[in-house]
């Protein structure tokens, strides 16, 4: 199995993988709107997909964690180029984009929470937001 799910690979990765399997899942749907209009045009009753559907539903989940992460990471990593004598006024929007972070990453499905994806994230969020009074 080569997709974004795959157990042991970097998020990183996995965000990669992510953008691949969406484009392969959209040319799927697209043929299985395409299956279900000659149906229709046919009198034929509509094949059911589950397991196109299953995906759908993942693809969504990992979407919304990796989403997530990406954005996380480009905003800790624009941070990090603030020079010294511009984070004290930034530290405020700082502290509020954190807790933003940190209650999305909260609100994740329950079978988010179990990926090492989320754990990272989570703990990405968690340092920044110890690291943040430091900095005043």
């Amino acid at each position: 199995m080569h997709g974004p799910m795959v157990n042991g690979i970097a998020p990183r990765e996995a965000v990669e993988r992510l953008k691949r399997f969406k484009e392969e899942f959209e040319v799927r749907s697209r043929k299985q709107e395409i299956y279900y209009l000659g149906e229709d045009l046919f009198g034929l009753p509509h094949q059911q997909y589950p397991k196109l559907e299953k995906t759908k539903q993942e693809l969504g989940y990992l979407a919304q964690l990796y989403d997530l992460y990406v954005l996380v990471l480009e905003t800790i990593k624009e941070w990090k180029d603030y020079l010294w004598t511009e984070v004290p006024q930034h530290v405020d929007d700082m502290r509020s984009q954190v807790e933003v972070f940190g209650n999305r990453c909260k609100k994740m499905p329950k079978q988010l929470r179990e990926w090492p994806a989320y754990h990272e994230l989570k703990k990405e969020i968690e340092d920044f937001s110890e690291a943040l009074p430091l900095l005043v």
